[in-house]
């Protein structure tokens, strides 16, 4: 399976939400809110403690 090199150059966006990709910002909003209940998966050293 091959890429072609414009795809390779685009970045892959890691925030999704309900199947939809999002911004940081939104989800870390999502993530933040009290109100909501939320599984964050993220690899070792991304940031993931802060949100507690």
């Amino acid at each position: 399976m091959s890429t072609s090199a414009s795809a390779a150059s685009v970045p892959e966006l890691a925030y999704e939400h309900n199947g939809r990709r999002i911004s940081s910002a939104a989800f870390y909003a999502i993530a933040c809110d009290p109100r909501r209940s939320v599984a964050v998966e993220a690899c070792a050293g991304a940031g993931k403690t802060w949100m507690l």
